[in-house]
């Protein structure tokens, strides 16, 4: 049985590009995780800072601008960490479905061709 080179070099690709999938996906899974936990670290030093505005704890006025100046800087990170991880989120999903159809399809072309031998 003999194969040719342009069909084993297409096999190989599609192996380096399914590899190369794979690896985004569970990159991305990482790259999910690490924004949760900075989400969590964001909400606690969130709460500390609004603790300490409404209890008043600050020795000027100046003080206080700069923790508002803080809650709205973190308040602003949250938003983007959530947009970040929503994003993630969604490429994975993407892959997944990919990966779905793309390997339906190579089963219907298997059973197509078995009813055909």
């Amino acid at each position: 049985m003999s194969i040719s080179f342009s069909s084993f070099r297409k096999s190989f690709a599609e192996k380096m590009t399914q590899l190369t999938q794979d690896e985004i996906v569970s990159s991305t899974k990482t790259v999910i995780s690490g924004l949760e936990s900075l989400k969590i670290e964001h909400h606690a030093g969130l709460q500390a800072v609004e603790t300490n505005i409404k209890s008043g704890n600050q020795d000027s006025s100046g003080d206080t601008v700069l923790s508002s100046e803080k809650s709205d800087i973190l308040r602003k990170s949250l938003d983007m960490i959530d947009i970040g991880i929503e994003e993630a989120k969604v490429s994975t999903n993407f892959g997944s479905t990919i990966y779905v159809q793309k390997y339906s399809l190579q089963f219907n072309l298997l059973n197509h061709y078995n009813v055909y031998v």
